[in-house]
């Protein structure tokens, strides 16, 4: 249970990351 949703955070967080990029580009 806490892998599952220490993976999803680190999913989000990518793509908080990539949207961030696409955002200063």
């Amino acid at each position: 249970e806490t892998l599952l949703v220490h993976k999803h955070l680190l999913e989000t967080g990518a793509l908080n990351e990539l949207c961030l990029d696409l955002k200063v580009e």
